[in-house]
């Protein structure tokens, strides 16, 4: 022990002596690296070879070569990145510098040309670093523009430069770009033409749907439509991106940054955006519209942006102009509180889906406790732990108990350092909305800068309520500054100069004049102020305009924000020779440390060994790591790697390429420790969730059998490519992020207890596609819809009850308890679609089932994160109820059917055959599952020649003393007959049963159905009814005289022609 002991003292004394001597600069150069012909193709692989060799050989400088660089983001590094005040997405990166150290990168003058959804440099957890002498530009802008070249009542005519392909889909305005790349819209502002600025008084347009009712001109223009729409002839319209996806720089968890002789023309989002990082500086940044192009507009967002920033941030001899907002914003984040969890404890959420997943809080720091009323601040806590539940919810618990009067909607934030902020010598103008909106607490001085700003020059304004942005300015200084034609755009953006604000809800009536002194803001008489707010004529003042808005007497001065991470950040550097040494110390310190607790990547249950991962997609894994380590997962299909790198807290995120469908693979993980999952499997994933029809198994219940289940489980071990993943049953009022199960390999043993309508789903997915299939099954039996919903959700559905809906007091029908503790664990599995049996016990509110179904489609789709997921689910089954001639379930059936017309990308298996009148588990779950699987494998895996689905009633005629019925889902003349109708019973073929008539006294008579033969039609009577008005067709709880179907086995759906009310629902229990 002791020799080993000294050998290990020996080998450290050695490492010291070489760290110890001065290292030499290392210069590398990008043309090294470049292959023939890749400058004017592609140039990211070369750049990332380049920088992963610096990385490797502690170089201290890359030399790009001059002239252009075309960058592409096919060979791009890729990650998912939550970017405050931007937007989160898996994003292709050209530059990514992670962990980089006294580095810098020389443009030398190079020109980047970018093409496509690709940001241009990323820096993360890198110190001492600056990027110099370079260019910035795309060959295509992310938004779109055109000049207006006539309008009218209700449109206006544009015509489109050739950088702006466009065209018109459904009705409605689309662009791209020449290789087909969709460059999607949210929003229209107008632009005048001569000034190069927003136009006078102009205001924003803003499209929900994102896009615009548009139709093409006979002479090629475009005509879009909107009866609010006026524009000036001759000006240029401008079609806002629709998200900010690539920022031109992103720092996150950075120290000592310095951006100089950088022009910046064009990038998809912000120019710069800083989170969680301190000592920034920008010294003749230039962000203005790339010269000779003709576009109106520089980059998409705001010039500059720092969230939670701390040390200094220095803008100096710096340009903005005409980026589609703020020139700056500095500011803290407030996350509002939730729910009290307990005496000490805090449920926090993120308002702003802006700040998804930027987290700031950590264990030690101090946290402001805050009234979003008045933006007072009541009390402080410290951070006892944090506990993450996803990219929204945050549990804080603290070391002392919280102050009385802590209420939902209040929020908190870091109170901590603040940056030193100095802008000067800078030039703003022609950008939309406002110029400098400061929120430090620290000292800021803004000294002989200049102003053409549509709106605010200067805010100074806080707000938690909309953007949760903290702020609390007290010792600012504005000298020497030229504020020329300012306020000319939209009142919306201000109505002065430098303008102050609390940022309290009820702005409008608790405006208030305070002098200056109330802020600790200080204007020097030497700033000069040009024209008034809403004038367009050149006047002078000697006098600044302050305006201060929506103030009350003391929000201004007590409310601020600090750098979140500051307590566990370095200081700056006094002695540079030292830092390598302290390095050094910190580096062997972790080593050892690391022998004697190995770190170990953690991942939620459903990212496990057997496991199947989407085929052809880019799937989600995330998990728990060693804080700020870098995570490396390799998957065997392709041998690549890909990395990202634990935030402070240890979560991380990224996104795995998967490709065909196969297997076995082994899917490596590491933060120092390797962790394999083995026997993955690569194929398709479903979602299985209802109530107790979709959680029964295949074993069944208690004397309640599943028909054919013997055989079932039997045959199992012929399907080893289904594999399956229950969720356990959790009723949670807090929101969750993991569950305690694991996937299970088909077999005999395993198969038994998995819900029946899942499995023979995906056993007929398995037999048709031949690839594996992965299911996850979430139910509980008695659910209600509402369980599995978010407050928020129903609280959104228009028109319903939404007393009857939140009124449920059992684990499995309380608003969103299901949601929480069995959809969130394992909502960020990527999956193909849903599938879906439930609503029995929703037959008490039937009248608002539709709009519900409806909403939770919408909402589960939200949390996966993909509109357009397949959602298919189950009519109910037959089932006596409270009484076979009562008819609270073909309401609910009813209800289903409505639905669907209202969910794109949706689908409902019939089940009118399948009933039981004494069991409402009818044994016939096989029937069910393959019912669901044939509208998968027809409408997402082009399979034909399967069952077409059920007929559903379309139309009716009067012909005589008949009516003659017509059907959806049926060739209007059958062929050879298929998919014609025919009826069945215990004795084979017989008459149609099951349809009663009505006249008008609406009393309904059974009647005499009769196929019309080659038409697909049926024609009803009665002999009691010579007038007939109305039909209807198993339309009761439980009908055994229902006996149509077609000669493809799909049965026809109950249905009724009138929508007389009823009276014969019965006590509903």
């Amino acid at each position: 022990m002791n020799r080993t002991l000294r050998k290990c003292c020996a080998a450290l004394l050695a490492i010291l002596a070489v760290y110890a001597a001065p290292a030499a600069e290392k210069t590398v150069y990008l043309k090294d690296f470049l292959a023939p012909g890749a400058a004017g193709t592609d140039a990211v692989p070369a750049v990332r070879a380049a920088l992963e060799h610096c990385a490797e050989v502690g170089a201290s400088r890359l030399v790009l070569p001059g002239g252009q660089l075309r960058m592409r983001p096919d060979r791009a590094v890729e990650k998912y990145q939550f970017i405050s005040n931007n937007d989160e997405s898996l994003k292709r990166i050209a530059f990514d510098l992670v962990g980089m150290r006294d580095f810098e990168i020389d443009g030398n003058g190079t020109e980047l040309l970018f093409t496509g959804f690709i940001s241009p440099f990323s820096l993360e957890d890198c110190e001492n670093i600056t990027v110099r002498d370079l260019t910035i530009d795309f060959t295509r802008t992310f938004n779109s523009e055109g000049t207006v070249v006539a309008k009218g009542d209700g449109w206006l005519e544009i015509e489109f430069p050739e950088d702006y392909l466009c065209d018109i889909v459904n009705g409605c305005l689309r662009f791209r770009d020449a290789e087909g790349t969709v460059y999607p819209f949210s929003n229209l502002l107008e632009f005048d033409a001569v000034r190069r600025e927003p136009a006078f008084r102009a205001t924003d347009y803003w499209l929900s749907n994102r896009t615009i009712p548009a139709e093409k001109c006979a002479n090629g223009n475009i005509r879009i439509l909107r009866k609010d729409l006026t524009a000036t002839v001759g000006n240029v319209m401008v079609f806002g991106a629709a998200a900010r996806y690539n920022p031109g720089f992103t720092l996150a968890d950075c120290r000592g940054v310095a951006i100089r002789d950088v022009n910046l023309y064009h990038c998809g989002g912000m120019g710069v955006i800083a989170q969680r990082s301190r000592d920034i500086e920008l010294r003749k940044l230039v962000i203005v519209p790339s010269p000779g192009k003709g576009r109106m507009i520089s980059i998409t967002a705001d010039a500059t942006h720092y969230v939670n920033c701390g040390g200094y941030i220095r803008m100096i001899d710096c340009t903005f102009e005409n980026q589609k907002d703020d020139a700056t914003n500095i500011h803290g984040l407030y996350m509002a509180v939730e729910k009290v969890g307990g005496a000490d404890k805090l449920l926090l959420r993120w308002r702003n889906s802006g700040q998804y997943g930027v987290d700031f809080i950590v264990p030690g720091m101090t946290l402001e406790l805050v009234d979003n009323n008045n933006v007072e601040t009541y009390a402080r806590r410290t951070v006892k732990s944090v506990r993450r539940l996803n990219k929204v919810y945050t549990e804080v618990t603290f070391t002392e108990p919280l102050p009385d009067g802590v209420e939902p909607m209040h929020v908190v934030a870091a109170d901590d350092e603040y940056p030193e902020v100095l802008i000067k010598g800078c030039r703003m103008r022609g950008n939309r909305a406002r110029g400098l909106l400061l929120g430090s607490r620290n000292r800021m001085v803004i000294e002989d800068n200049y102003f053409h700003i549509a709106g605010a020059a200067i805010l100074i304004e806080g707000d938690a309520n909309y953007w949760y942005e903290q702020s609390g300015v007290r010792d600012v200084v504005i000298r020497r500054n030229l504020f020329e034609n300012g306020n000319y755009g939209s009142p919306g953006w201000g109505s002065a100069c430098i303008a102050v604000g609390s940022g309290i809800p009820d702005r409008e009536t608790s405006r208030s004049r305070v002098t200056p002194s109330a802020c600790s803001t200080r204007v020097s008489s030497t700033s000069t102020v040009s024209t008034g707010s809403c004038s367009r004529a050149t006047t002078s003042s000697n006098t600044p305009t302050i305006i201060p808005m929506y103030s009350t007497k003391s929000a201004i001065s007590s409310r601020g924000i600090a750098t979140a991470w500051s307590s566990i950040r370095n200081r700056p550097i006094k002695n540079k020779r030292l830092f390598p040494m302290k390095r050094l110390f910190s580096v062997v310190l972790a080593l050892l440390l690391a022998v004697q607790l190995p770190a170990r990547v953690k991942l939620p249950a459903v990212l496990g060994s057997n496991m199947v991962l989407q085929r052809n997609a880019e799937v989600n894994f995330w998990g728990e790591a060693s804080p700020r380590s870098r995570v490396r997962v390799t998957a065997s299909w392709d041998g690549r790697t890909h990395e990202t790198r634990a935030d402070a807290s240890g979560r991380w995120a990224l996104k795995l390429p998967t490709g065909e469908a196969g297997g076995p693979y082994t899917v490596t993980l590491s933060d120092g420790e390797p962790l394999v999952l083995d026997n993955v499997l690569v194929g398709e994933v479903w979602v299985c969730s209802g109530q107790s029809n979709m959680e029964m198994p295949v074993s069944g219940f208690m004397f309640q059998p599943v028909e054919g289940a013997v055989d079932a489980i039997a045959d199992a071990g012929m399907y080893p490519g289904i594999r399956m993943f229950t969720v356990p049953r959790v009723s949670s009022k807090t929101p969750l992020d993991d569950c305690d199960a694991a996937w299970q390999t088909a077999t005999p043993a395993s198969v038994g207890q998995f819900s029946a309508v899942g499995y023979f789903f995906g056993r007929m997915l398995y037999k048709a596609l031949g690839i594996p299939v992965g299911l996850i099954t979430s139910n509980w039996g008695g659910s209600t819809i509402e369980a599995w919903m978010t407050v928020d959700a129903i609280d959104a559905t228009p028109g319903i009850d939404h007393a009857v809906a939140k009124s449920g007091t059992y684990d499995n029908s309380i608003p969103q308890r299901l949601y929480n503790g069995m959809i969130l664990p394992v909502c960020r599995y990527t999956a193909k679609g849903f599938i879906w049996y439930q609503g029995e016990s929703n037959r008490k509110n039937w009248y608002d089932y539709k709009a519900l179904q409806v909403s939770l489609v919408k909402l589960w789709r939200e949390t996966w994160g993909d509109g357009k997921m397949p959602f298919y689910y189950t009519q109910l089954a037959p089932y006596r109820y409270e009484g076979d001639e009562l008819r609270s379930l073909p309401l609910v059936i009813e209800a289903q059917y409505r639905a669907l017309a209202e969910i794109p990308h949706s689908g409902i298996a019939a089940t009118t055959d399948l009933g039981n009148p004494t069991c409402i588990h009818p044994a016939r779950k096989r029937e069910v599952g393959e019912r669901l699987a044939f509208l998968a494998l027809a409408n997402d895996y082009g399979v034909t020649g399967l069952p077409a689905p059920a007929p559903v009633y379309k139309s009716m005629e009067r012909d005589g003393n008949k009516l003659v019925l017509t059907f959806d889902n049926l060739p209007v003349r059958a062929q050879n007959g298929v998919d014609s109708f025919v009826a069945f019973g215990p004795e084979g073929y017989c008459r149609p049963g099951g349809f009663e008539i009505a006249g008008e006294d609406r009393v309904f008579h059974p009647a005499v159905a009769n196929f019309k033969y080659w038409d697909n039609r049926i024609e009803v009577s009665s002999d009691r009814v010579s007038d007939p008005v109305a039909v209807r067709y198993a339309f009761r709880n439980y009908c055994p005289e229902a006996n149509v179907m077609t000669t493809m086995g799909q049965p026809l759906v109950p249905f009724r022609t009138d929508d007389w009310p009823l009276d014969d629902i019965g006590e509903i229990r």
